[in-house]
């Protein structure tokens, strides 16, 4: 029997990735981040919790920032706040920055990094 359902789009698994040999530690955001990635991302964002170290989000390769990314990003950037690291933005694409700029979680007064 032949069905003419479409197949599903391929999924990139890659849009989060993270370096935890750099220091700091280097998460790579690509392509669309959103509500489909949030889990990996928030599973992410507690392994760079246990490890100790500030994160550098490389955000060249960004397309779409999500609502749920962008939130789970400020969580990560409050305990790691909390507990005297940092994490920064860096490599923003121009809508990129903006869109952080205007959510809050980018200074207005900070540049790409």
């Amino acid at each position: 029997m032949t069905t003419n359902a479409t197949p599903a789009p391929a999924i990139d698994e890659t849009a989060v990735k993270l370096d935890e040999q750099a220091r700091p530690l280097r998460l790579v955001l690509r392509g669309t981040v959103d509500s489909y990635f949030a889990d990996e991302l928030y599973f992410v964002g507690l392994r760079i919790l246990d490890s100790g170290s500030g994160v550098d989000v490389d955000c060249a390769a960004v397309e779409h920032l999500g609502a749920a990314a962008v939130q789970i990003l400020f969580a990560l950037r409050r305990e790691l706040g909390a507990r005297g690291l940092d994490l920064r933005l860096v490599a923003l694409p121009p809508p990129i920055a903006t869109l952080v700029t205007w959510s809050g979680l980018l200074p207005a007064s900070a540049g790409e990094g």
